[in-house]
């Protein structure tokens, strides 16, 4: 029941972005592979999760595969 590719459209119905998504055998999004409307890599999205299926990080890379940002997830438990 998981989105597997999303496409967003502008005022003209012309394709401007394209997601791919990938997930691992926890049903967790593993991967999003970002393209430009010509299908072109924009950017690509890397998930990662600790031992209880927690999302830690996730790594955006460029279309030449250099990492360009890292955002980390912290959580607090009451």
């Amino acid at each position: 029941g998981d989105a597997i590719e999303e496409y967003e459209y502008d005022e003209k119905n012309v394709l401007k972005e394209q997601t791919l998504i990938k997930y691992n055998a926890n049903g967790d999004k593993k991967e999003e592979l970002v393209y430009d409307g010509a299908k072109k890599l924009l950017k690509k999205h890397m998930y990662t999760y600790d031992g209880k299926g927690l999302k830690t990080e996730r790594k955006t890379f460029d279309a030449a595969g250099k990492l360009i940002s890292t955002k980390k997830y912290t959580y607090t438990y009451k």
